[in-house]
């Protein structure tokens, strides 16, 4: 369609709706801030081509194909319909002349309500419809232009996020420009790094989404805490000891046993895996030789995620191998295939003789897809300077070659070690290696023995705990009250956490708080909060907390101050953490075996007791979905608790308790709002989508009813798709200019490319990648090969391969052509 085919006030009126769109999508002050930036670094001439584009010139025929778009796109949709019969007398080839007669429309006034309504009076007036025909022919008119005009959108945006991509110095300085405008005019600036559609992305309402470096992902903090919970600090170290031997081994596998790269290690809750693992890998990171990554799969510090523990082992790999280089991905399946990546490489990291990675906690880990996932994680044929360490609690539902299974570690390269209780020696050698004069009591052989039955015979956990007390109490009343403590343990009878915790731990604490004046249901209040920390899937908020405890019926009903638990909380620490998180305190034990102690003490002493208080969270959870849900805004005051949790606390509830989930907007808005992602509510849709599935199932096979929960598994099938198509719209080119730019990593853009749905989406990205590539680390190559060898259409893998056969050494290439 020509130009002079059409009003050129259509043109004009259509250019002004892009511009619109545009400035509302980003606002006036982001698109200023581009040109001056861009004029500031003598880019006058991309400038100039941004003001003009801004100001609605030289875009005739771009908009006038859209045009024809449109008009073929409303005569299809009218098909479906009555007026169809109508439709096909009317002039709909001439619409553009149509809107030609809406010349005097306000151009700085083109929301597309007041358009339509301008439409509708035209059809009504010129071509005689009544009000509803011509209401439904604007509609469908309307909604094709927009569909039309969308393409155009995207290339203005794409026009301004390659020119500001162009000039590293540029995205700095936007970046710092947008930051300034976010304070000044009290909007929520969203910088970050989840494409869709475009370079710069559009945003609603009032957010501005501009795709240039995201706000960083440090989850070291979290790290931290967890190697002080076993490390403790150099003034106040953890008592450890008695697995010399075990240490020993560890080492010997890695320097010496080249013929098993993978080592399983297991062993029950408490056992001392974390800290054995903990003690060897910070020994070994102390050294220069070997390249060491520690990663805590711990729900205590909330690593237990995949979004976090995949970052923390993704960053982890990146920074050795590429120092200085930081990752702002938050899609844990762009995690995973760039952690992939990393320990798929045949090449070391820079200056080390090998690469060590340690997974402590595997049980931990909540990831939905994870049985398959972790296969994928590690290569099958692992390079010769590869070493990996894995633990884990054996379960029920995962054995040793089950977890081996889940891993996809083939037995002849693993080695399996059970990690067994300590031995008397062991004992001694926690109690001498404490400071003077507690040292003295490893020499002690009474104590020792009473120790190692007190234990249940070596329970590695028990015994830290009984050796922790006694250092907390030197500190804080002097090496009199210690030995006097250790004389107490000696006088015991009893065994295991039961003895512990009610024998020796409890008693104390009434007697503090007598002492302290501390009000008479003190002990009822305390238990109160054990028991619920019981129930609790991971830390919780202490105002989410108090919540639930004031929640109890009757005698349960307390009134837990803040000033008494102030009181309280630092006698509690042995078995319960505190932390404070940003502007929350989070509760949570100390270890996972002892929640176990806690919750089967409820289950088998108080099942009534204990089955109120699941209904009292359930209570709490449904409240609180039912509010953050029904919610048009993401909910500023959401429990982070309630956000990550309710689906486990929900897992029996009927599905039409999850619906809110999958079916009102506040949830999903406010999860990513918090968490910055949508990796969180995919996990929940997920989980209703296995219901809708388990609930037809049961239909299916009761009587053939009806299934009833269809239309939700296809809703939740729809919400994934579109999720997982924000990757899917990466504009092919944009890995490589992203490389180019030094803004992504080459294992960055290598994952995003494996994420493309469409073959050819891969084929075109792997052409534009090969020569940076090339110029920037020809390592990555050989991962380029393997994306393009992934290709199945063997017309996209051949035209990828070629497009790589240029930059590939010969010994690769003579591999991509097998």
């Amino acid at each position: 369609m020509s130009t002079g085919n059409g009003s050129k006030a259509v043109l004009r009126i259509l250019a002004a709706w892009v511009k619109a769109q545009v400035q509302r999508a980003l606002g006036d002050e982001t698109l200023q801030a581009v040109a001056g930036e861009l004029t500031d670094l003598g880019h006058d001439e991309v400038a100039r081509r941004l003001e003009t584009f801004l100001a609605g010139q030289g875009r005739r025929e771009t908009l006038a194909a859209a045009l024809q778009r449109a008009d073929a796109c409303a005569q299809e949709r009218l098909k479906a319909t009555p007026l169809y019969a109508l439709a096909r007398q009317l002039p709909l080839r001439d619409l553009p002349s149509l809107l030609g007669a809406l010349e005097d429309l306000p151009q700085d006034d083109l929301e597309e309500t007041r358009l339509a309504a301008q439409l509708q009076t035209v059809l009504e007036r010129d071509w005689c419809l009544p009000p509803e025909q011509a209401q439904s022919v604007a509609g469908i008119y309307l909604a094709c232009l927009r569909e039309a005009l969308l393409e155009v959108e995207t290339d203005a945006l794409l026009t301004i996020g390659r020119a500001v991509l162009r000039t590293d110095a540029a995205v700095q300085r936007l970046e710092q420009a947008l930051q300034a405008w976010g304070h000044k005019t009290r909007r929520d600036i969203s910088i970050q790094g989840n494409v869709h559609r475009a370079v710069l992305i559009t945003g609603d309402r009032n957010v501005v989404q501009v795709f240039l470096r995201a706000v960083r992902v440090d989850h070291r903090p979290r790290v931290r805490r967890f190697l002080e919970e076993y490390l403790g600090t150099p003034g106040a170290p953890v008592p450890f000891g008695g697995r010399r031997r075990e240490l020993e081994r560890l080492t010997r596998w890695l320097e010496e046993d080249a013929r098993h790269p993978y080592f399983f290690l297991y062993g029950p809750a408490g056992r001392g895996k974390s800290a054995l693992l903990t003690r060897w890998a910070t020994a070994l990171a102390s050294r220069d030789d070997w390249a060491v990554l520690f990663v805590p799969i711990s729900l205590r510090v909330e690593t237990h995620r995949a979004p976090v523990f995949l970052h923390v082992l993704a960053q982890g790999l990146t920074h050795l191998y590429e120092p200085g280089k930081t990752l702002d991905e938050t899609d844990p399946d762009v995690l995973l295939s760039i952690a992939a990546d990393y320990l798929d490489r045949q090449r070391l990291p820079p200056g080390r003789k090998g690469l060590l990675v340690v997974l402590d906690g595997l049980d931990e880990a909540t990831w939905p897809q994870g049985a398959a996932a972790w296969r994928t994680l590690f290569p099958r044929d692992p390079a010769p300077h590869l070493r990996v360490v894995a633990a884990a609690r054996v379960l029920a539902t995962a054995d040793v070659p089950g977890w081996l299974t889940r891993l996809g570690w083939r037995p002849g390269l693993t080695r399996r070690y059970r990690l067994e209780r300590l031995t008397q020696g062991g004992i001694r050698e926690v109690l001498a290696q404490m400071r003077v004069p507690l040292d003295a009591l490893s020499r002690d052989v009474d104590l020792v023995e009473r120790l190692y039955r007190l234990t249940d015979q070596g329970d590695p956990l028990l015994v830290a705990l009984y050796a922790q007390d006694l250092l907390n109490t030197h500190e804080e009343k002097g090496p009199e009250a210690a030995q006097q403590r250790a004389r107490h343990i000696a006088q015991l009878v009893g065994s295991g956490y039961e003895t512990f915790v009610e024998e020796y731990w409890w008693p104390e604490l009434t007697k503090w708080w007598r002492e302290q004046g501390l009000p008479g249901d003190t002990e009822a209040r305390v238990r109160e909060i054990l028991d619920l920390l019981a129930l609790a899937e991971g830390p919780i908020p202490e105002p989410d907390l108090l919540h639930l405890a004031r929640q109890g019926p009757g005698r349960a009903r307390l009134d837990l101050d803040h000033h008494t638990l102030d009181r309280t909380w630092e006698n509690l620490a042995r078995v319960v953490l505190r932390r404070q998180e940003a502007h929350t305190v989070l509760v949570t034990f100390t270890h996972p075996r002892l929640r176990e102690y806690f919750k089967e003490r409820l289950t088998t002493r108080d099942p009534e007791r204990w089955r109120e208080l699941q209904r009292r969270y359930r209570a709490w959870i449904e409240t609180e979905v039912a509010r953050i849900a029904a919610s048009e805004e993401p909910v500023e005051d959401a429990s982070p608790y309630v956000l990550q949790y309710a689906v486990d606390h929900l897992s029996d509830a009927p599905l039409e308790t999850l619906l809110p989930l999958v079916t009102q907007p506040g949830w999903h808005r406010t999860r990513e709002a918090v968490e910055g992602s949508y990796a969180g509510y995919l996990s929940d849709v997920r989980a209703v989508w296995n219901r809708a599935k388990q609930t037809n199932e049961q239909h299916l096979t009761a009587n053939r009813q009806p299934l009833t929960a269809i239309g939700l598994e296809v809703r939740c099938a729809l919400i994934q798709a579109s999720i997982h198509s924000l990757a899917g719209n990466l504009p092919d080119e944009l890995p490589a200019l992203l490389v180019e730019n030094g803004l992504w990593t080459p294992p960055q853009a290598l994952a995003h490319v494996r994420q493309m749905p469409k073959e050819w989406q891969r084929m075109e990205a792997l052409a534009a990648l090969a020569p940076v590539l090339s110029r920037r680390d020809p390592a990555w190559l050989k991962e380029a090969l393997d994306v393009a060898r992934s290709i199945r259409d063997e017309r996209y893998r051949a035209e990828a391969l070629a497009s790589l056969a240029p930059h590939l050494p010969e010994a690769l290439l003579v591999q991509g052509l097998e």
